[in-house]
This record gives structure tokens, sequence and C-alpha cells, in this order.
């Protein structure tokens, strides 16, 4: 089976990272962003442990559709595979049709 990317290239068992190089752009966007709302800077922003000790709840509408089946779920599961999520993840989905679950 070969492993999803995180909207990223698929190539075989190698999962290619499609953030992989724009680290410091982020960074520095989401720094210049706390300046402007008057935070101070980087360290007045949530900490990582913090953001990751909080529960998440991701609710996904369409969840039975062709979208959600081949890229939304994979995505999510490599997230998590990660670590991007914190412990206490909460996966919604709401779609039209029955889910037949195996």
């Amino acid at each position: 089976v070969a492993s999803v990317g995180v909207a990223g290239r698929c190539t075989g068992e190698t999962m290619t990272d499609p953030l992989e190089g724009y680290e410091d752009t982020f960074s520095a966007f989401y720094s210049r962003n706390a300046q402007e709302q008057g935070l101070g800077g980087e360290e007045e922003l949530t900490s990582h442990e913090d953001l990751m000790s909080k529960p998440l709840t991701v609710i996904i509408f369409g969840a039975t559709g062709d979208l959600a089946k081949k890229k939304l779920f994979p995505a999510l599961y490599q997230l998590c595979l990660r670590g991007h999520f914190p412990r206490s993840l909460n996966i919604i989905g709401y779609g039209r049709r029955a889910v037949d679950l195996p």
C-alpha cells in the first residue's frame, strides 16, 4: 500500500512533505501577524505544549463523499501518525448517505 502525503505527492512508500523548506516563511508570517495584533512577538503566542494539551475537534461535512475518503481521512491519519494533533482528538463526520462500517 502506498502512503499518502498530506496534500503532497505519493511515490510508492515515500511520503513527501509539501511544506518542506517553508518553515521560515510560516514563522516570519506568524511573528509579523502577532506584532500587528499587538501580541509583541512569539514569546506571547500559545506554546506548542499548551496547544497539544488542549482537546481538538475536527468536523468534516460531506464525510461520505469521494473527497473525504480519498484525501481528507488519509491526510488526517498521516497528521495523527506524525504527532501533529493532540492526544484528545475528536473527528466528527457528517454525510447525507448512510455509512456502512466494516
